[in-house]
């Protein structure tokens, strides 16, 4: 999950050698790698709590 959340994040902010892309890029990109970088549970399982953590980031 860590793994997860850790490449989304930097995927969505920007990084000093790339701008941020847009989140629906981001989960494209993520979902790419279901079954492949990530285990396919622990991805539907980041997708699942998605809502939770976008209420945690607005604070």
């Amino acid at each position: 999950m860590v793994a997860v959340l850790d490449v989304y994040d930097a995927l969505i902010h920007d990084r000093i050698y790339r701008p941020a892309l847009p989140e629906t890029e981001a989960l494209a990109m993520l979902q790419a790698e279901r079954g492949r970088h990530f285990e396919p549970r622990i991805f539907d399982a980041f997708l699942a709590m998605l809502p939770d953590l976008r209420d945690i980031a607005r604070g």
